[in-house]
């Protein structure tokens, strides 16, 4: 064994020794395995690297968002087995195959959730759907070539596959578009599941180059507790950056001024409950900057992280 490596061979050794020394109980069943893969953990002792540091890639940026997305499984936006499976085939040396490999998983992923459709498996598709849409974004954030067509392309499959799985999967979702300075800003709006009649409304946006759709944790969290949500696509982001070429700027309260506008004319949503939620990059630097009034005179709540 050279390194951390563990050969077939070894985990099959492992594996026969393992069922064998449950016969003798989980005392022993630990020392064999310990042995067989070349390790041997005193009690008490801790591994060096924190848990969060996953080291499966084998490169400290990749490992991180692979467990960005790992974290989406709660929500049903990824698998366990499928985002592993494709960390396992991803070469840390080689630029193109974080989103060669991710796209690949994308496309498999897709083509169970086209087979269930035809199926007649409403339920299936839609929850296959919802994670080939966060692999296609997964795909994107390595991408080498950011003017590359295929990126264009790929960014379209995964909104076509998110909206298709908010409409199979009945989730209250409605596809917009925000006025903004001669042209729109995509987005959706998802009104509370609890609530009837007016309630605050949470707008969500990210930081650097992550995708709006990533905070359905946010989403699923509000709109079961009584707020309305709005996600929109900001510049330099999502389709915003890779379909209209709209680039960060400095000034994000020129941003955020329309999409609280455009908030205060959607249905249901209470003049005085709009509150503002950045995320990483988009958190607190951000919102400290931004006007506690809209254009139309009403007040915001911020949070950031």
């Amino acid at each position: 064994m050279e390194g951390n490596t563990i050969t077939r061979r070894q985990m099959l050794k492992g594996a026969g020794l393992f069922a064998g020394g449950a016969l003798f109980g989980s005392g022993f069943t630990l020392a064999i395995m310990q042995r067989s893969f070349g390790h041997e953990f005193l009690p008490g002792r801790r591994l060096e690297r924190p848990w969060y540091e996953l080291g499966i890639i084998g490169e400290p940026i990749m490992d991180n968002q692979l467990l960005w997305y790992l974290s989406h499984v709660g929500q049903g936006m990824a698998d366990v087995g499928e985002c592993l499976n494709t960390a396992s085939r991803i070469d840390a040396t080689d630029e193109d195959s974080w989103p060669k490999e991710w796209l690949e998983t994308a496309e498999r992923v897709g083509s169970l959730a086209e087979s269930s459709l035809a199926k007649g498996h409403k339920r299936s598709a839609g929850e296959a759907y919802m994670r080939a849409a966060n692999y296609y974004r997964a795909a994107l954030i390595h991408h080498p070539e950011p003017e590359d067509p295929s990126v264009v392309h790929t960014a379209r499959q995964s909104v076509t596959c998110f909206e298709t799985a908010l409409e199979l999967l009945f989730i209250l979702a409605q596809p917009v578009r925000i006025p903004y300075e001669g042209t729109t800003l995509p987005g959706y709006y998802f009104p509370s599941t609890v609530t009837r009649g007016d309630a605050p409304i949470l707008i969500v946006h990210q930081g650097r180059d992550a995708w709006p759709e990533e905070t359905m944790w946010v989403i699923n969290g509000a709109t079961r507790r009584g707020y309305h949500c709005l996600i929109f696509h900001g510049p330099g982001q999502g389709m915003a950056i890779r379909e209209q070429g709209l680039t960060f700027r400095p000034d994000w309260e020129k941003v955020v001024t329309p999409v609280v506008d455009f908030a205060l004319k959607l249905p249901s949503v209470e003049r005085e409950g709009i509150i503002l939620m950045g995320l990483s990059m988009g958190g607190r630097s951000q919102l400290e900057r931004l006007r506690l009034r809209s254009a139309s005179g009403s007040a915001l709540q911020t949070l950031g992280s």
